[in-house]
């Protein structure tokens, strides 16, 4: 079918479908992330439509664009396109000190006639920006930072805690071989939060499944003021690395951890 004489009627028969990540950040491009989840044109007319292509641009130059051919689409044919990775320019969002908003650009074309124009905001975050559980929970652990400031400071207490309790002040993790000493290690970091000013309370502890807006994980100089359930997400598991212990689901008799006080 030719769209140069068919006209308007046959550009209505057209469908194209889209999923598309709605926020990117430093870590999506440096992880791998496409924009793109899934492509699909539908062709709804009793004639097979033949030479389209789709285009993909972004503005700004988020990603280079992108095209893809399909020769032929059959009455009634969904065609999902393959090839979906979009790598993204780690100099502009490396380079983003505050959020900004983009725009993607699509457009299907028989030749030089535009059959289809469809356009998707995403927003670009800033470096140090988590998007939440609900677009960004798999990066989560690229927020872990194990050299961050706050974390020297939250062990150095901890350090003390430990002292003043009549046990050695050092951050050994499991090289003594003792299982005991470590949960003594990770009860002294958990006692620790207070003085950073973060209480936990067991179960009254309730997670946030949405990025608090402003929220910046690599950014803290200090835990006042953060949601419990952040101090948990970016702390526990920094300082727990620079432990070399890994993650325990429960304590010895009579020693702290994490959940309790």
């Amino acid at each position: 079918m030719s769209f140069d004489t068919v006209g308007e009627e046959a550009r209505d028969q057209l469908v194209l479908e889209l999923s598309v990540a709605q926020k990117v950040n430093f870590a999506s491009s440096q992880n791998g992330v496409s924009v793109l989840k899934s492509v699909v044109l539908e062709n709804l007319s009793d004639e097979p439509l033949e030479n389209i292509t789709l285009e993909l641009t972004c503005s700004p130059g988020l990603i280079r664009p992108k095209n893809w051919t399909v020769d032929r689409l059959a009455p009634g044919q969904r065609q999902e396109l393959r090839d979906l990775e979009t790598p993204l320019d780690t100099v502009i969002l490396g380079g983003l000190n505050e959020a900004e908003w983009g725009e993607l650009q699509f457009v299907v074309k028989h030749g030089e006639t535009e059959l289809l124009h469809e356009q998707r905001p995403i927003e670009m975050l800033a470096r140090d920006e988590w998007g939440g559980v609900g677009d960004m929970a798999h990066l989560l652990a690229a927020f872990v930072s194990p050299n961050d400031s706050i974390v020297a400071g939250v062990l150095k207490e901890a350090s003390r805690l430990l002292e003043g309790a009549g046990q050695s002040g050092a951050m050994d993790g499991y090289q003594t071989r003792d299982p005991s000493r470590a949960w003594m290690l990770a009860g002294a970091i958990w006692s620790s939060r207070d003085r950073h000013g973060a209480y936990l309370r067991g179960a009254s502890c309730k997670f946030r499944i949405t990025r608090p807006e402003g929220a910046r994980p690599r950014a803290a100089s200090s835990l006042k003021g953060w949601p419990p359930a952040w101090i948990v997400l970016f702390c526990w598991p920094a300082a727990s690395r620079l432990l070399a212990s890994t993650p325990l689901c429960s304590s010895p008799k009579g020693m702290p951890g994490p959940g309790s006080g």
